[in-house]
């Protein structure tokens, strides 16, 4: 609907309705007409079937396992890496403060305790990655050789 000014007509832009006049004051815009949601025609049989859709979870676990470098969905492999990156880091925090200890006494246990914490955190996520990588692409053979079979 356009609006043209004050006390001028109203006009239907495509053309199907029948053309209306009204007035509106100067200011306020007409109140569009609400119309019904046109239906998609009804499929008479001609033209191939639609194809039925593969749900994008599957998609989204195939990728997850056999490229990489996106969140698992999989609930196994969050808890595996949480609890291999957790006991990596106590295990790299306490042979770092106990090599601290070692050369530098008792000054050393905070820079063993810092570094072994870095260290540890960064070598078991490293380490977790690996592993689940090689998981993934396991389950991924076996996902495929049930689908060919």
């Amino acid at each position: 609907m356009i609006v043209l000014s004050d006390e001028t007509s109203v006009k239907c832009a495509t053309g199907l309705r029948k053309e209306t006049a009204m007035t509106v004051p100067q200011g306020e815009q007409p109140k569009a007409e609400e119309e019904p949601p046109v239906a998609p025609p009804p499929r008479d049989g001609l033209g191939p079937p639609p194809l039925p859709l593969k749900p994008p979870v599957d998609d989204y676990d195939q990728i997850a396992d056999t490229i990489g470098m996106v969140p698992s969905r999989n609930r196994a492999d969050r808890v595996f890496q949480a609890a291999f990156i957790l006991i990596g880091m106590g295990v790299c925090t306490v042979a770092s403060m106990v090599t601290g200890y070692v050369l530098a006494g008792r000054e050393g246990l905070g820079a063993g305790l810092a570094l072994g914490l870095v260290g540890g955190l960064i070598l078991s996520t490293l380490v977790s990655g690996v592993i689940l990588m090689v998981r993934g692409w396991r389950r991924a053979v076996r996902r495929r050789r049930r689908g060919s079979g």
